[in-house]
């Protein structure tokens, strides 16, 4: 029983550890060829639909802890993008990070993941819509960031 339960943990952390590095590695080269500008046009476009889709795209491929979450919202609130996608960017960008997925895929079979994707980019969209509704903008304030070059073509690598 011990010796099975070992050959299972063994397969399973070569096998997530692979599709991290996998996955890691193609997010990466995304995140390297799209340039800010290119996505601060799809964020701030006219249908609102296909920029929070956008934005939960972006969130998706940005990295996950708030160490880079949070400087990019606060870059793209001083660009004056609008308030509900960099809200649903904001909610969506922890729980919808490649790695997470790609565990939940494992442990939990791919139906439920997918499930978990539908649901959490509904509700992302629907409360950024929201917050932008109930005029939440207003009570932003004013954030002072250090230690970056606000002059770099592509905003992802500020934080990488």
């Amino acid at each position: 029983m011990l010796t099975e339960t070992i050959k299972s943990f063994v397969f399973i952390a070569l096998e997530l550890t692979l599709l991290f590095i996998v996955i890691s590695f193609f997010i990466s080269l995304f995140q390297g060829i799209i340039p800010y500008e290119k996505i601060e046009r799809k964020l701030s476009g006219k249908n609102k639909i296909l920029a929070a889709l956008a934005a939960v795209l972006f969130a998706f491929v940005t990295p996950f802890c708030s160490c880079s979450t949070i400087p990019i919202v606060v870059n793209m609130l001083k660009r004056k993008m609008p308030f509900g996608i960099v809200m649903i960017f904001l909610f969506s960008s922890p729980v919808l990070d490649p790695t997470i997925l790609t565990i939940m895929g494992v442990l939990l079979g791919w139906k439920v993941t997918i499930l978990y994707i539908l649901i959490t980019s509904a509700l992302s969209i629907i409360i950024g819509f929201l917050l932008e509704k109930l005029g939440f903008e207003k009570s932003v304030k004013n954030v002072v960031m250090t230690g970056y070059r606000a002059d770099e073509k592509n905003l992802i690598s500020n934080w990488l």
